[in-house]
Order: structure tokens, then C-alpha cells, then sequence
């Protein structure tokens, strides 16, 4: 589907009865993609929302971040946790992607009174843990608190989560827009 002809957005997938249903890539423009799961046309269900350089990968619902996910700043780091109408709620992991520690002395700090790191805007409290390659380097927890909460659930199904599934949709998103890359430069490289 294409509107009036142009192509400068684009959606490919499933419907149902006129509307976006099951599983679609939906182009808004170069910079703005989501690949996943609808219902009746809005984002719901897990999937990947790209917009510039940050990327979200996990579950929304009435096109909002709403259920365990991750945001990814410019490859080099991942806010990850329990989203409610793309708000952070509770406790958050902040894994840095990036192990060279030049660069992560160029990461965005986080603040425990900021949600979205990408915006000044939306602002509230949610308690964090920073991770290097598993490693906690930084937390806003009081002791007890941090050791309670890496013994919970919550804490386990956020770390599985992300290492079975955002993780790898995260790798697999890189290795395609560079393929995509190389396909733009090589097929323009024929004129």
C-alpha cells in the first residue's frame, strides 16, 4: 500500500477487513520504520520502531511502549524495562552495548528523575541498574534494594527477554540496514 502512488510511505503485510492486522512493515520516511505486530491499524504486539537513530524493540499497544522492551540510543547503549504509555515504570536496566571505554564516557547520563533519555519533556522517577557486559557499574538502588531486585523475577524476565529475543532483533535490524546500505550504494555506484 501506498499513498496516492508515492512512495514516500509504505506498508507491507497483513490486513483484515481494510485494516492493518497480523504482522506488517509500515515506512513513514527513511528515518521513521516499525516491523511488527498490529491490530486494527495501530502498532500493538512486539516489534521494532526505528526513528533516526534510536530504536525501540519490545511490545506496544495503541501505538505506545506499553510492556517489557528496549531502547537503543546511536548503538551504543539500551534502557531496558517495564514500559506504560511510553514511560518507564518501576525498575529499569541501562546495558552499555559499546566496551570501549572512550566511548562510553561520551554516553548520555542518566538521571533518576529523567524517563526519556532522548527528551527533556517527559520526565519521572524510576529507579535504575547500569551494566557492562553483565557487570553492574552504577546503580541509583539503595544496597538491599539492588540485591532484592537481582534476585526477583522481574529482574530475570527482563534480562531473558532481552538476551533471547531483543538482542538477536537487535543484531539481525544492524546486519540488514547494512545490507540495505550496501545495495543503495552499490546499485547507484552502476551510473
Amino acid at each position: 500500500m501506498f499513498l496516492d502512488g508515492i512512495k514516500s510511505w509504505s506498508y507491507k503485510g497483513e490486513f483484515f477487513e481494510d485494516n492493518i492486522n497480523g504482522n506488517g512493515k509500515f515506512k513513514w520516511n527513511d528515518q521513521k520504520i516499525y516491523n511488527g505486530s498490529w491490530v486494527n491499524n495501530e502498532l500493538s504486539g512486539y516489534g521494532i520502531l526505528i526513528d533516526g537513530n534510536n530504536k525501540y524493540i519490545g511490545y506496544l499497544e495503541n501505538n505506545m511502549k506499553n510492556g517489557y522492551g528496549a531502547s537503543f540510543y546511536n548503538s551504543q547503549n539500551a534502557i531496558l524495562g517495564f514500559w506504560q504509555n511510553d514511560l518507564i515504570e518501576g525498575y529499569a536496566i541501562i546495558i552499555l552495548i559499546n566496551s570501549n571505554p572512550e566511548k562510553n564516557k561520551k554516553i548520555i547520563q542518566i538521571s533518576s528523575e529523567e524517563n526519556d533519555i532522548s527528551s527533556d519533556e517527559n520526565k519521572s522517577d524510576f529507579k535504575y541498574i547500569k551494566t557492562l557486559k553483565g557487570e553492574i557499574i552504577k546503580s541509583n538502588l539503595e544496597q538491599d534494594e539492588l540485591n532484592e531486585f537481582k534476585l526477583s523475577k522481574e529482574y530475570d524476565d527482563m534480562i531473558q527477554l532481552y538476551n533471547d529475543k531483543i538482542l538477536p532483533d537487535f543484531e539481525q535490524n544492524l546486519e540488514e540496514s547494512k545490507s540495505e546500505e550496501n545495495q543503495s550504494s552499490s546499485f547507484f555506484g552502476n551510473f
